[in-house]
């Protein structure tokens, strides 16, 4: 029943499932003994003793001497710390990255306006350590996360303490998530509307939800127009600066080259104009590229690029608000968790040549 190989102490576990039996009603009154638990579950006196002792402190059960251990039937509100964390694993480079520095900052300026704590995390060893070890209880409220692709490990902390997701990536655990689908129309639509028929598509790798959600925006404005799907026309790496330049090579080589690309963000934009720079084309009088995040850097490349916007900060803040709801045991809706976006037109984009 109790996984005992896994990072998160056996009491922790234990405590939880103890928890949910009292929120499902399994045990109303009496609660069971020590003895029977350990008969039960399988583990030593003291393990039981020191889960049992955790639901004691937060207030669910309580011992009367000589009678044994009860529910209690009006519950201590558990005490809050006021701290949150917002974990970035280092492989997907943390504060590095413009969009995990941006959320963060938005996240910490929600927080010290409502008089908590957001504290900064990128090592999944160390988190453990402040979650779970040398400590009788957590010391943090909830924690946001992004790009975190250990899923087992989410599933089970979750179980313990509240989580949200910035991004989607399909699980059950409630997700900040961008309109990315007509934020991506909107953009291919642009560039349709200026009379441009060949359009290529340069995205991260899809199995980001992100780069689904575009790649559907982007099949959506084409059909709408009445051009059909040309997959030689799509082009998917990493997310990155060289990869967009990878793809923009790629592109340039077909014998029946695009008047204009639809990025999925603004560093592979970068990228691919570096490219499309080296080729001896000029942008947009040869081909028009737009990008998607809308980072600063957008406003400052020659020419300026043309972008979806998507407020970093502003992520940041709702996922604060969000976590704040969970942790005070509120429902979300779809109105706590969706970022619209916004088209940004500049100078990256014309009609095609005639």
């Amino acid at each position: 029943m109790i996984e005992m190989n896994s990072f998160i102490p056996p009491y922790v576990k234990i405590g939880a499932l103890l928890k949910k039996r009292i929120s499902d009603g399994e045990y109303t009154e009496k609660f069971p003994s020590t003895n029977d638990l350990v008969r039960e579950i399988g583990v030593s006196p003291m393990t039981i003793n020191k889960a049992v002792g955790e639901l004691v402190r937060e207030g669910l059960i309580h011992r009367k001497i000589g009678s044994g251990t009860f529910v209690t039937t009006k519950k201590k509100e558990k005490k809050k710390t006021g701290r949150i964390i917002y974990f970035v694993p280092d492989k997907a480079f943390g504060l590095r990255h413009p969009f995990h520095a941006g959320v963060f900052i938005g996240m910490t300026s929600a927080a010290m306006g409502a008089g908590h704590e957001a504290i900064f995390q990128d090592s999944e060893t160390s988190l453990l350590d402040i979650l779970f070890k040398s400590r009788s209880e957590l010391d943090f409220d909830g924690i946001v996360f992004s790009r975190w692709d250990n899923r087992k490990m989410i599933d089970d902390i979750s179980k313990f303490i509240p989580m949200i997701e910035v991004g989607v990536s399909g699980t059950p655990i409630p997700s900040i998530h961008f309109d990315d689908e007509t934020g991506a129309y909107k953009a291919v639509k642009h560039l349709t509307d200026l009379g441009h028929r060949r359009i290529a598509f340069i995205t991260g790798y899809m199995t980001w939800k992100e780069g689904e959600y575009r790649f559907n925006g982007y099949r959506k404005a084409l059909e709408e127009a009445g051009i059909a799907f040309d997959e030689n026309l799509v082009f998917e790496d990493e997310w990155t600066d060289p990869a967009g330049y990878r793809c923009a090579k790629k592109m340039l080589s077909l014998p029946d080259r695009p008047t204009a690309v639809f990025c999925t963000s603004d560093h592979m934009a970068f990228g691919a104009m570096s490219c499309i720079k080296e080729y001896g084309l000029r942008i947009p009088d040869d081909i028009s590229i737009i990008g998607f995040n809308n980072v600063e850097t957008s406003a400052y490349v020659e020419p300026p690029l043309t972008t979806v916007e998507i407020s970093f900060q502003d992520t940041g803040s709702m996922a604060f608000r969000a976590l704040i709801k969970l942790i005070d045991g509120q429902a979300l809706t779809e109105e706590d968790l969706l970022l619209n976006t916004r088209f940004v037109s500049r100078s990256s984009c014309r009609s095609p040549k005639t």
